[in-house]
């Protein structure tokens, strides 16, 4: 999941616009799903999408914009301290499958013998 630059770039505007914030003050991010909405102009060659269900999406991330923006006028409007901790965990269930059959994973695992590039730390906000 990623946030397409068009939402981005419009969200910043409007954030620019309503409340002042700079660009440089604004993350957007997501978390990694598969079972997310398609946003506009992003991974549009893995669907079949007909005109009807682009008019969808475009209506859709119109909303989540706009969404986006009241969202962060309620927060300027509620702010309150906060204390901010960094952790960095470890997970050991990730696994690179274009390069470790299914079946023998178990196997890779006990001897030590994954192959293929694999990033077992979990950072944490």
């Amino acid at each position: 999941m990623g946030i397409p630059r068009s939402i981005y770039t419009n969200t910043c505007a409007a954030l620019k616009q309503r409340f002042g914030l700079a660009p440089e003050q604004i993350i957007l991010s997501a978390s990694h799903t598969h079972c997310g909405p398609v946003l506009v102009g992003a991974l549009y060659d893995i669907y079949p999408l007909d005109n009807k269900q682009r008019a969808l999406i475009d209506e859709y991330c119109s909303e989540l914009e706009k969404k986006i923006v009241a969202t962060v006028g309620r927060a300027l409007e509620n702010l309150q301290p906060s204390r901010l901790a960094s952790g960095q965990g470890e997970t050991r269930f990730a696994v690179n499958r274009r390069n470790n059959p299914e079946g023998s994973v178990p196997k890779l695992i006990l001897d030590g013998a994954l192959k293929g590039p694999v990033d077992h730390s979990v950072p944490v906000l």
